[in-house]
């Protein structure tokens, strides 16, 4: 059953016993501090096909069970799964015993899972239908003013949803982008809102 798995999809050196895998989701939870959604986990264990997914599922409901998941719903809503004290304990003690190829995938899929899910929170869009096609908006926020607040006209509904999906999969690389272009990349830095502020500043000098 375990080899049947492994050639079903599981890159060589995968996880294919089940106690492995519970340390993999303890690991996971613990390197990134925060609680995630079964479909995170299951997205973080499966996209470097480290594990299969019916290991996986068995391992969360193992998991919830025994005491070392516990089940939380969010106030937006979302039902997530966060790390109890023996499932840290789990694994702080075992995590280490995981091949370190593994571990290294896995946390880095989940730190960017996480780092998206914070980013859209940040994304504002909205396609809109107008007279002559459509308007999409397109808001990046921040702590005070926008960083971006721009509207597009596009032909199509497709369109939109193809640029929306382009600006949610890295919005400050499209940011830095237009920045570049209206300053001549004099002024446009990693730093987002202070390329905004170094514009300002050369304005009113």
């Amino acid at each position: 059953m375990e080899q049947a798995a492994f050639t079903g999809g599981i890159r060589p050196g995968g996880l294919t016993k089940s106690y492995e895998v519970n340390i993999l989701i303890c690991y996971i939870l613990a390197q990134v501090g925060e609680p995630m959604t079964f479909a995170q986990l299951a997205d973080t264990t499966q996209r470097d096909q480290l594990v299969n997914y019916f290991e996986f599922a068995q391992a969360m409901s193992l998991l919830e069970k025994s005491g070392q998941l516990e089940l939380r719903r969010e106030e937006d809503g979302r039902e997530v799964y966060a790390l109890t004290g023996s499932g840290l304990q789990a694994a702080n003690t075992f995590g280490k015993d995981l091949p370190r190829s593994v571990r290294e995938r896995a946390v880095g899929v989940a730190r960017g899972i996480l780092t998206r899910q914070r980013r859209e929170k940040e994304i504002v869009t909205d396609i809109q239908r107008v007279e002559d096609g459509y308007r999409l908006v397109l808001r990046l926020t921040d702590i005070g003013s926008d960083l971006l607040d721009i509207g597009i006209f596009l032909p199509s509904e497709e369109a939109c949803q193809r640029v929306r999906q382009r600006f949610l999969d890295d919005p400050m690389e499209l940011y830095k982008g237009i920045l570049d272009l209206l300053t001549g990349g004099e002024s446009a830095s990693p730093e987002g809102k202070s390329s905004i502020q170094d514009v300002s500043k050369g304005e009113h000098k």
